[in-house]
């Protein structure tokens, strides 16, 4: 059962369901239902509350939206496949779940509808609807009020702004990249003028602060400082990257182990799916996972049982939900 998170308060929204016909064994749809097919009927129930019966009413495929509205999309062309219009009642604030269901009609399969209520609005692009998240965010810090008592702040003793460590006046402007410091650095009791070329000068250090054999003329010239720097981050985005790997190897070991692609048109059921996969062998997916990342069957996992090279057709084991064309997935 697909979940669909939903703005809480909702209104006029318009689903589409797939009806599998439970008398067959292919997953394919049923077909000729109408609102007021006999047996047919709807109920949703929000958390902790109880079945609630939804009114079916006609509708036509491309009507606005009319609460309880239902009606088959194109037997034809999309047989299973029919136009739902939940009530509003279903999606109103208070809770943050509610499950729908419609079931009853001969050889009909039960389908639910299952739903998180948020309250963000996910189809607003700009700021998912949220009063404290505009459209300028990167212009936030444009313009800075420094906070009150902001300098009078006191500091744990022997952290770098404790008074032990750095007196009043004593860092000047740096002007030009700062590569990490590897050693222990004493207090710093002269004044550090900027960095340009040619490096840190010996007579910006008090004596014993920085022994002077140590920084040779332009020992940490301006271009070392940015060739450190470059290979600092170049480590910690590595570092990063590969953590999540630690229990099946290295980033680089696993990195095309999965293999990701679309449904494209042509057979599309909830046990086989038509891709754009180029692999050209059969049976060459065959014992992998399959994992949809879109569609009515986001999120949803099935196992692959057999792979045709000629059609790139995928076989798997039935899902609650036939995929639509250029649906994402990831076989793993």
């Amino acid at each position: 059962m697909a979940k669909h998170v939903v703005l809480k308060d909702d209104t006029s929204r318009i689903e589409y369901i797939f009806v599998q016909n439970s008398s067959l064994t292919t997953g394919a749809g049923l077909t000729g239902l109408v609102f007021n097919s006999a047996s047919l009927v709807a109920y949703y129930v929000r958390t902790a509350g109880s079945a609630t019966a939804i009114t079916l009413a006609t509708q036509t495929v491309t009507g606005a939206y009319s609460s309880g509205g239902f009606v088959e999309v194109d037997a034809t062309n999309m047989p299973g496949v029919y136009r739902f219009d939940p009530p509003n009642a279903c999606f109103a604030t208070g809770v943050d779940k509610v499950v729908i269901m419609l079931k009853g009609a001969t050889n009909m399969a039960p389908v639910t509808l299952e739903y998180q209520l948020v309250s963000y609005d996910p189809e607003n692009a700009t700021t998912l609807g949220l009063t404290n998240l505009d459209a300028t965010i990167t212009s936030r810090m444009a313009s800075y009020t420094q906070p009150t008592g902001f300098l009078a702040a006191t500091f744990p003793a022997g952290t770098v702004a404790n008074t032990t460590n750095l007196t009043a006046g004593t860092i000047a402007a740096v002007s030009g990249a700062v590569g990490s410091v590897t050693g222990a650095v004493g207090s710093v009791t002269g004044a550090v003028g900027s960095i340009g070329t040619g490096g840190i000068a010996t007579t910006s250090f008090a004596a014993g602060a920085i022994d002077a054999a140590a920084i040779a003329a332009s020992a940490l010239g301006t271009s070392e400082i940015a060739a450190a720097v470059d290979a600092r981050i170049v480590d910690a985005n590595w570092d990063e990257a590969k953590s999540g790997h630690t229990t099946q190897g290295t980033y680089g070991e696993n990195q095309n182990a999965v293999i990701s692609g679309n449904a494209i048109a042509g057979t599309l059921s909830t046990t086989q799916m038509s891709t754009d996969l180029t692999e050209a062998t059969d049976d060459h997916y065959n014992g992998r996972s399959l994992i949809w990342t879109s569609g009515v069957l986001l999120g949803q996992a099935t196992a692959i049982t057999d792979y045709t090279g000629a059609t790139k057709v995928l076989t798997y084991t039935a899902v609650t939900e036939a995929p639509s064309a250029a649906d994402d997935f990831l076989i793993v």
